[in-house]
C-alpha cells in the first residue's frame, strides 16, 4: 500500500511542491502551503499550493510581499508563452499589482521615483507575453487552469487583508512548472519558438474588475535560483521603497498572519 501510495504522490506535482517549499524555506521566506480562498465566481473554497512571503514591520505596519505560487507537473506537455510587441492588451509603463488599500497610496507614490523602479511594479522594457498555453492538450488546458486559480488567490487574499487595518499588502501570481517552457512569436511570417527558463504574461480580462493580471512564470529546474530571484525582488523593494512605504501607511499594528 505504502508504494502505491507514493506512486500516486509522484504523478502530481506534491514532490514538486514539496521540493519548493524547501528551497524557500532555506532563504528565510515565510512560507504556507494549501491555504484555501472563495472563488467569488462560485463562491466555492479551493486550495493554493504555496505562499510566500517576506514582512517588515514599516510605520507600526506590517508591510509584505506575498508571491502566491501554483505548482503544476506537465512533463508531457510544455507551456508556451505568445509574445507580440507591437499589440498594446496593457497600456503604460505600470504592471497590474494585486495590493490592500494601504498600498494603494504608496502605488501612486512610486511612479513618480526615477532613479528605482522593481520589476514587480514595472515593466522596465522587457518583453511580456500576452497568453501561455498548453501544447499538444486535449480538453481543459492546464495552464488555464493555473492562471484561473493564482489570479482568483490573490483577488481573494487582497480584499480579505483590507478587514486588517494594520496590513499593508501586495500579491503577486507565480506558475512553477514542472517541464519544458517556451515562448513563442511571429516574426517576419515565421513562427519562432525558443525554449526558456522563465517568462512573464500579462492577461488581459475585458470588462473585470481585476482587467490585468501580471504573472511571473518559471520551469523547475534549478529551484534554488528561483527562489533566490523572488527574494532578490522582494529584498530590494523593502531596501528602495522603506522611505516611501513609511510615508504612505497608516500606522496600526497587530500580528502579520490572520
Amino acid at each position: 500500500m505504502e508504494n502505491k501510495i507514493k506512486d500516486w504522490l509522484l504523478k502530481g506535482g506534491f514532490p514538486l511542491e514539496m521540493k519548493f517549499v524547501n528551497s524557500l524555506l532555506k532563504e528565510d521566506f515565510e512560507v504556507a502551503q494549501s491555504v484555501y480562498y472563495q472563488d467569488f465566481e462560485t463562491e466555492k473554497f479551493r486550495e493554493t499550493d504555496i505562499i510566500a512571503s517576506k514582512f517588515k514591520r514599516i510605520n507600526n505596519t506590517w508591510t509584505h510581499i506575498t508571491f502566491v505560487i501554483e505548482c503544476k507537473k506537465s512533463n508531457d506537455k510544455p507551456w508556451i508563452v505568445l509574445k507580440n510587441d507591437k499589440i498594446l492588451n496593457h497600456i503604460g509603463e505600470e504592471l497590474p499589482v494585486y495590493f490592500t488599500k494601504n498600498g494603494e497610496y504608496f502605488i501612486k507614490s512610486i511612479n513618480g521615483k526615477e532613479d528605482y523602479k522593481s520589476d514587480l511594479f514595472f515593466k522596465n522594457n522587457r518583453s511580456i507575453g500576452y497568453s501561455i498555453q498548453t501544447a499538444f492538450h486535449k480538453g481543459v488546458d492546464k495552464s488555464y487552469e493555473a492562471v484561473q486559480s493564482v489570479t482568483k488567490a490573490c483577488e481573494y487574499f487582497s480584499q480579505k487583508i483590507n478587514e486588517r487595518k494594520n496590513t499593508c499588502a501586495f500579491y503577486f501570481p507565480v506558475l512553477l512548472i514542472e517541464g519544458r517552457l517556451f515562448e513563442g512569436k511571429l516574426a517576419n511570417d515565421e513562427i519562432e519558438i525558443e525554449e526558456v527558463k522563465n517568462s512573464e504574461v500579462l492577461i488581459t480580462r475585458s470588462f473585470h474588475k481585476y482587467g490585468n493580471s501580471h504573472l511571473m512564470i518559471f520551469e523547475s529546474s534549478d529551484l534554488d535560483l528561483v527562489t533566490l530571484k523572488l527574494k532578490k525582488l522582494a529584498e530590494k523593494f523593502f531596501e528602495e521603497y522603506e522611505e516611501i512605504l513609511n510615508e504612505t501607511i497608516s500606522p496600526k499594528l497587530e500580528p502579520p498572519f490572520g
